[in-house]
């Protein structure tokens, strides 16, 4: 071994650099692989909803909503939900806003099936903890636990009050064609 200064070991300076350089590809390819910029593949969202299949059921079992499906209990969770919820999830529930769009994974549709299968309990749930990694934040501290309840009553019928309103709505005029 040269102890001389600037002699060194250089197997231990060649392995350093090895180990750097490695890490350093990893890393690049890490970062590269975790943009949001793109929509979630069937596998990752798969292995998502599996997750959340499996964890949400566990977590909210024994919990049943406590308050009636009124009108009043309706038009309040409606209100929650354009105060909170709209943002990301629009006011019709549907996802489709510029934020909701561009989320990693995209905001939910809360019309789905998907969506609508889960119980009172699995909704409040959800809005009370939020789900990492999926931009749904905890709203734990700032919704009540009565509000929350009241979201769940409103998102199980927002197939209905999209229906409904689809059936009111009023068909476009016809344009006139203008010939120049």
């Amino acid at each position: 071994m040269d102890w001389r200064p600037g002699g060194g070991d250089r197997g231990v300076g060649f392995k350093t650099r090895l180990t750097l350089n490695v890490l350093g590809v990893t890393l690049g390819a890490l970062i590269l692989g975790c943009t949001a910029q793109k929509h979630p593949s069937q596998a990752e969202a798969t292995l998502a909803n599996m997750a959340k299949g499996v964890i949400i059921p566990i977590e909210s079992e024994d919990k049943k909503n406590p308050l009636p499906d009124t009108d009043d209990v309706l038009n309040q969770g409606r209100q929650g939900l354009l105060q909170s919820c709209a943002l990301c999830n629009g006011a019709d529930g549907h996802g489709e806003t510029y934020l909701g769009r561009n989320m990693y994974p995209p905001a939910m549709d809360m019309t789905s099936p998907h969506v609508q299968h889960w119980s009172d309990a699995e909704l409040f749930w959800i809005i009370q903890n939020g789900v990492r990694l999926t931009g749904m934040p905890s709203w734990q501290s700032s919704i009540s636990e009565t509000d929350t309840w009241k979201l769940a009553r409103f998102i199980h019928n927002l197939p209905r009050l999209d229906a409904a309103s689809t059936s009111t709505a009023v068909p476009p005029q016809a344009q006139p064609v203008s010939s120049r």
